[in-house]
């Protein structure tokens, strides 16, 4: 009999390591350039150089949100370029 954890398993598999998934799922040279600007830009709030935005942290609620927000600041969603979360790149 199973304990009342586990009622609503289905399998348990162990994670990939992040040295796998970097093997694996090698990042594109687009998706590099546009890591790079958003950490530079991010760097450039934190450090007090660009003194015009704000940085504003927030946590993916749903995977989907997390994959809307990323889509939307990589420019590949349809929403408009020059949107504030857009601002960044």
């Amino acid at each position: 009999m199973r304990s009342p954890e586990d009622r609503n398993l289905i399998a348990i598999d162990s994670l990939r390591t992040p040295a796998e998934l970097k093997t694996s799922h090698p990042m594109s040279t687009t998706a590099a350039r546009v890591a790079l600007r958003r950490r530079n830009a991010i760097r450039d709030v934190l450090h007090r150089r660009d003194r015009k935005r704000q940085v504003a942290i927030v946590g993916p609620c749903h995977s989907t949100t997390q994959s809307r927000l990323s889509n939307t600041l990589d420019g590949s969603s349809p929403s408009p370029r020059n949107s504030k979360v857009n601002s960044l790149l």
